[in-house]
């Protein structure tokens, strides 16, 4: 009978497994070691549904529970993998399971996880790469066997502490045992020692045997007194452990539905809470729908194939891992259906009609009778579109103007060519102006163009950036030009923009690129690093769009002379298209030059954008 922590411990993945119309693990693993000190203060944790499925009717597909987790979003290198850990439940065996669990699986998984599993955590930081297994730890959660709230000494910690630590692995050596915190006293000792690879309780008297005895063998500074009290400590820690973690009370309730009252017992039970996000409900609709569909090509599990398709996006375009997600593949369906998710209780408006509906746009004719060709094929060419621009995660912050993208060359079958670079880029550059003033980069934001789009008949040849952004109705102010002109610095790395006021500057002087392509251009220092102050060098005057090919050809250092070395007609499209002021780029005329041509631009969008829009509405 499950009725404790350990009872349910030892099913999980033998007889009780997960629906698929379960959301994904999402837990974060101080939300873990929080649930751990929840049990172990006898606080109540909630109460555990589970779905009976031997009297239904109908196979069911299900998945296992996650022992070895994969923390947070972004990109995973293969040798993680490789170690056995999952970001993503794997499906269970047909005929392995009688049970299914529809409430409590972020508990029950993170029991599974903090008992007998670990996470493979990132840890490089920002200047990292993710792709680098030296930058990722294997943890697992501890206890600090020094931390007891009946011993409240000045050394001791007074309190249970549970924390993930770094385990052996990827190169690594565990961080556990005894460490000296600012003259606390901890022994992290890692809860999977308490139970047995199947999570099963073993001799409690040997336990504290070992416990014991493990910490008479640690190298603690103390004396001998402080040494027994400490070993007294352990052995209260480990005791409270199996009596209050191990075997806290899980109260639970099991239902023998069939499949569509479940569905709509589990709408309500996380529609009434607001841990859910609606994009996982939705998800969970249609897994509730599309694998049981009789189809010639198969079934579609949506939540296999959105996986498949996160790994690869997140390989192809990796300035954009951050923004692969399940939600970003859940917005975009959504987009084609013209609508967009609210709160969870919008996830009720769907109806079966409308998952049929969805359904047909996933599966519509693709290149090489690829049958979901057309769908990812759109979001393919919004990130390439997004990237041969030089934009970038870090730049541009929104999967919904990403899904917003991908919508239009799904339904008028664009191509990733010059005129729809060039219009793609205007946009965000106008959105990244305005970006704090007006937040034009939210959510709600693109909302608002998606239902521009829905309200008009027109087809468009060329995405509609200046239309779209008229929708917003929103004015720049002369402030926003001044701050983002003075703000803007960093030339970036190779075609890629480093900073978001470079990119909203630069892409608004279309001047530079409108007859041309910007997907062809790079950022360009006019005064190289070498005749540059360190201070000064990537200030926004010093600054501009210029071919890839005109720039990779430039031989001349001094912008003058280079200048020299051009055409004619470069020349001008440089100068004018890079609003050059009447100083001349002449060697020792850096701080004059940039000055003078950062006052010429803000002067010209002011009337550009401020006056001329201000003019355009009267």
């Amino acid at each position: 009978m499950r009725d404790s922590i350990a009872s349910y411990l030892s099913e999980l993945n033998d007889a009780t497994f997960l629906p698929g119309l379960q959301r994904e693990f999402v837990w974060s693993p101080a939300q873990i070691e929080g649930l751990f000190d929840s049990l172990i203060r006898d606080y109540p944790v909630g109460l555990v549904i589970t779905w009976n499925i031997r009297r239904t009717e109908r196979d069911h597909v299900a998945y296992e529970f996650i022992r070895d987790y994969v923390a947070g979003d972004g990109a995973v290198p293969d040798a993680v993998y490789d170690a056995g850990f999952q970001r993503y439940n794997e499906p269970a065996d047909a005929g392995r399971f009688d049970t299914l669990v529809i409430d409590g699986q972020q508990r029950l998984n993170s029991v599974l996880v903090g008992l007998t599993g670990s996470i493979a955590q990132y840890v490089g930081g920002r200047g990292r790469s993710r792709s680098d297994v030296a930058n990722w730890e294997r943890q697992v959660l501890c206890v600090d066997l020094f931390g007891h709230p009946d011993y409240d000494e000045p050394s001791l910690a007074g309190d249970y502490t549970f924390r993930f630590r770094r385990a052996e692995g990827f190169g690594k050596t565990d961080r556990f045992g005894y460490d000296d915190e600012d003259g606390t006293h901890r022994f992290w000792h890692p809860l999977s020692a308490v139970v047995d690879e199947n999570g099963r309780i073993g001799s409690v008297r040997s336990l504290r045997r070992d416990v014991r005895a493990t910490v008479e063998d640690a190298s603690v500074d103390a004396d001998e007194a402080t040494r027994e009290e400490l070993r007294d400590v352990a052995v209260g820690v480990v005791n409270d452990v199996v009596d209050r973690v191990l075997e806290h009370p899980l109260p639970s309730h099991e239902v023998s539905h069939e499949t569509e009252h479940i569905r709509e017992i589990f709408q309500r039970i996380n529609t009434q809470g607001s841990d859910p996000k609606p994009y996982q409900l939705l998800l969970s609709n249609l897994m509730s729908y599309w694998p049981y569909l009789e189809e010639s090509a198969g079934p579609l599990n949506p939540r296999a194939r959105i996986e498949e398709w996160i790994e690869r996006f997140q390989r192809e375009y990796p300035g954009f891992q951050r923004q692969t997600t399940r939600r970003l593949f859940v917005r975009y369906s959504c987009y084609l259906l013209g609508r967009d998710l609210g709160g969870v209780r919008s996830v009720g408006e769907f109806e079966r009609a409308d998952f049929d509906r969805l359904h047909a746009l996933w599966r519509a004719e693709g290149d090489d009778d690829d049958p979901y060709g057309t769908f990812v094929g759109s979001l393919d060419r919004a990130f390439q579109t997004l990237t041969q621009v030089g934009l970038t995660g870090e730049t541009v912050d929104s999967g919904a103007y990403v899904a917003l993208l991908a919508k239009f060359y799904y339904e008028q079958d664009g191509v990733v060519d010059a005129p729809n670079r060039n219009a793609v880029f205007h946009l965000f550059a106008r959105l990244l102006l305005l970006r704090d003033s007006h937040g034009t980069l939210r959510r709600t934001k693109a909302r608002e163009m998606l239902a521009a789009l829905e309200r008009t008949d027109e087809s468009f040849d060329t995405f509609p950036g200046e239309w779209l952004f008229e929708s917003l109705n929103v004015q720049p102010a002369p402030e926003d030009v001044r701050r983002a002109v003075s703000e803007a610095r960093g030339a970036g790395a190779g075609e890629e923009f480093a900073d978001a006021d470079v990119a909203a500057v630069l892409g608004l002087l279309d001047e530079a690129y409108a007859d041309g392509d910007v997907g062809e251009m790079v950022v360009d220092r006019v005064y190289p690093r070498s005749m540059a102050p360190a201070d000064g060098v990537d200030r926004l005057g010093n600054l501009q769009l210029v071919e890839a090919e005109t720039a990779a050809a430039r031989t001349e250092p001094a912008p003058d002379e280079w200048l020299g070395t051009l055409t004619d007609n470069e020349r001008v499209r440089i100068e004018a298209g890079n609003h050059y002021p009447e100083v001349t780029p002449e060697p020792d005329a850096f701080e004059a030059f940039v000055k003078a041509r950062e006052e010429a631009i803000v002067g010209h969008l002011v009337d550009e954008l401020v006056l001329g829009d201000a003019a355009a509405t009267e």
